[in-house]
């Protein structure tokens, strides 16, 4: 059941429109509701859930009019707590219409995404990556003296020019599920009736969830764990920290973890147990073998019981800056989330891959204030050098779009780099931001766009487009889904109405080597 599409009902009336989709919303649970209750829905191979004759009986009583009220509820106390009125006199008691939904919403890469239909339980394709004299790597010389110049032909010793060479690869990609459940309980069905449509808001709320926990896993997602069992160190305390909010004691061990996009590893018991004086901050040295992908250090002290937690996006060992307690301490036998098995590898974990990828820096370092995005320039040429790549767009974090203004603005001499100053109505509009860089190999600017999900300290350069037009590649990276975004109305069995979401499909990157990434920027 289609329901309008937000762009339709959201524009200069949000209250009454945001009454509209949850209306919408509604008729199509009440739509629902009778034909499951006469099974008026059959499932027909190839052609997915379609009506049988009841339904369309049902339909046309729902034309009609000759339909019961629908039922809406949540339950009470969730997700609103139940609080007592705080005026009893006797005044009116204002009191809002409608239930406030101000729920954060960004949609940046599943907006800009491909679709494709899938069937079966993956996705498999073929590449040529690569033949004479496209890459530096496979450089072969065109000249020949077609007296003398022979190569081997199927096992026969012909007089030919020099004989190119391939490179390709075939890939699979598993299909992964993806979900979530809500309820409504019949309680709050009841105490809800003539104020909202407590229903129709968990459809929609349910949604919202779905579409932005495939937000996240488009960007941060992981199908593997990091390998920490060749990690080691030695925890030591550093006097060039203060504030650390570490106490003046002798930790009784100290541990730490590196962090993905989506979690930490098992933990690592460092060696030495140090002393520090009150605010001091904990380095580890002689740090070996950081697993591959990591984008943080974690570190945690044990001081008889009390645990204290700091985290940096260096990954040099670095004494973090501030500690906190925390209740726990992680797992040193199993891993603390930095993969999930059931999951797709989303476009960090991807990029970051140098198998995949066509680019990766671990900077561990502030970006430079000398030459003000030289780290993004550098990597864009590296990727037009080595892959012909030719970058649309660099997704990063405010606080790195921050830093490259902020270093912009402190060259001490005459640069390239130009400011525009917006006059107001009564002065000059202060305050700026980096919204795009040029790319020096191939002179096209290229968007700076921040989100809200990328980790601290990351920056992902991506080439949207192939820029080859016989490559059949129509996006570098696109949704393959044998089942997209549905809602399920799970049959009433017991005290509440459940739904869940479901989507059965992957993320594919079909030319990451188009692509790179920027990891363990300190800003």
């Amino acid at each position: 059941m289609a329901i309008p599409r937000p762009s339709e009902l959201f524009d200069s009336r949000p209250v009454e429109q945001f009454e509209i989709l949850k209306s919408a919303i509604n008729q199509v649970i009440e739509e629902h509701d009778q034909q499951k209750a006469v099974g008026g829905y059959e499932f027909v191979p190839k052609a997915g859930i379609v009506k049988t004759g009841a339904a369309a009986i049902q339909d046309a009583m729902y034309k009609a009019g000759m339909s019961p009220d629908v039922v809406k509820e949540w339950s009470l106390g969730t997700p609103i707590p139940q609080t007592a009125v705080q005026y009893t006199g006797i005044t009116p008691y204002n009191y809002e219409p409608v239930v406030l939904m101000i729920v954060p919403k960004e949609l940046k890469l599943r907006n800009t995404t491909a679709r494709v239909k899938g069937i079966g339980q993956g996705l498999e394709y073929r590449r040529i990556t690569g033949v004479s004299n496209s890459t530096s790597s496979n450089i072969l010389s065109p000249f020949f003296t077609s007296t003398s110049s022979t190569v081997s032909i199927n096992g026969t010793t012909l007089n030919r020019p020099p004989l190119i060479s391939y490179t390709g690869d075939t890939t699979f990609k598993p299909y992964v599920e993806m979900g979530f459940t809500d309820a409504v309980s019949l309680q709050q069905q009841y105490a809800a009736q003539g104020f909202t449509d407590a229903r129709g808001l968990s459809h929609l709320a349910l949604i919202w969830s779905h579409v932005l926990g495939e937000e996240r896993a488009l960007l941060n997602s992981r199908s593997t764990v990091l390998s920490v069992g060749s990690a080691g160190g030695t925890a030591a305390a550093d006097s060039t920290v203060s504030n650390s909010g570490l106490p003046a004691a002798t930790t009784t061990a100290v541990y730490a973890t590196f962090s993905t996009s989506l979690g930490e590893s098992k933990a690592i018991t460092l060696s030495g147990t140090p002393t520090t004086t009150a605010g001091q901050g904990i380095k580890i040295t002689s740090l070996v073998n950081v697993p591959t992908g990591s984008l943080a250090i974690n570190i945690y002290a044990n001081y008889s019981g009390t645990y204290y937690k700091g985290t940096t996006q260096l990954t040099t060992g670095a004494s973090p800056l501030t500690f906190a307690t925390v209740a726990a301490l992680p797992s040193t036998s199993v891993d603390n989330g930095s993969g999930n098995t059931s999951a797709y590898d989303g476009a960090i974990t991807e990029f970051n891959n140098a198998s995949y990828g066509g680019y990766q820096l671990a900077l561990n370092a502030a970006l430079s204030t000398s030459s003000p995005g030289v780290e993004f320039e550098t990597a864009m040429t590296n990727l037009y050098i080595t892959q012909g790549a030719d970058v649309d767009v660099i997704w990063t974090t405010g606080s790195i779009t921050q830093s490259l203004f902020d270093n912009i603005k402190t060259q001490g001499t005459a640069t390239g780099y130009r400011l525009n100053a917006v006059t107001g109505d009564n002065g000059i509009t202060i305050g700026g931001a980096v919204t795009g860089i040029t790319n020096p190999s191939t002179s096209k600017m290229v968007e700076i766009s921040n989100h809200r999900y990328m980790p601290t300290g990351v920056a992902v350069i991506h080439s949207t487009q192939v820029p080859w037009a016989d490559s059949g590649v129509t996006s570098t990276m696109k949704v393959s889904n044998v089942v997209d975004t549905m809602v399920i109305d799970w049959p009433q069995i017991g005290m509440s109405y459940d739904q869940s979401t479901y989507t059965y499909g992957t993320v594919v990157f079909e030319a990451p080597i188009l692509s790179g990434v920027i990891t363990n920027i300190l800003n």
